[in-house]
């Protein structure tokens, strides 16, 4: 959130992280989507539309672009970033947080389907907060939800483990055969 240049950005950061979005899911937002802390997402793959809870961080960031769009009688909250517009910040975003220029595992991974390895490094932050909410306890099923994935095989392939997860994961496991 630090490399981000102005408050839209910042907004639209914390909100694809903290609901999992799409490009075209932030595009798609209206402000009659947004009641307080609860944002109805319309999912563009299934065309679901389902109530999801938001962080206070991200609704204070999005807070003055519901009023913006509210008083401006425009219904789309970000009707400037369409997809393109999206992509492009994003690799300007990475840059000037100093990260790789390319996605790592699990996007590179050929055992994914072509679609998701195709989707580029801001589909990484769907990636992340489903292994983030897995990580910190959620269940599956509650993560494929805010996904908005029909299919649970569908969330398994976004679930990555971190190193940290890794070791613990090997621990219990040793600890399991040594008693």
């Amino acid at each position: 959130v630090a490399s981000c240049a102005v408050a839209d950005e910042r907004a639209v950061l914390l909100l694809t992280y903290d609901l999992a979005l799409r490009a075209s899911e932030i595009r798609a937002l209206r402000a009659d989507h947004v009641e307080g802390r609860t944002v109805y997402v319309k999912r563009s793959k299934n065309g679901a539309r389902e109530g999801i809870g938001i962080s206070r961080r991200t609704a204070a960031a999005l807070r003055p672009f519901l009023v913006q769009a509210r008083r401006d009688g425009h219904p789309a909250v970000f009707p400037a970033w369409n997809a393109r517009r999206f992509a492009r910040w994003f690799r300007q975003l990475v840059r000037r947080a100093g990260l790789p220029s390319h996605p790592g595992p699990p996007g590179d991974d050929p055992e994914a389907p072509h679609d998701v390895r195709d989707k580029g490094y801001s589909h990484i932050l769907r990636r992340s907060r489903a292994t983030h909410l897995i990580e910190a306890g959620a269940d599956v099923k509650d993560v494929q939800r805010r996904l908005g994935h029909r299919s649970v095989k569908t969330t398994m392939l976004y679930l990555g483990l971190t190193e940290e997860r890794k070791r613990a994961v090997d621990e219990i496991a040793a600890k399991m055969i040594d008693g």
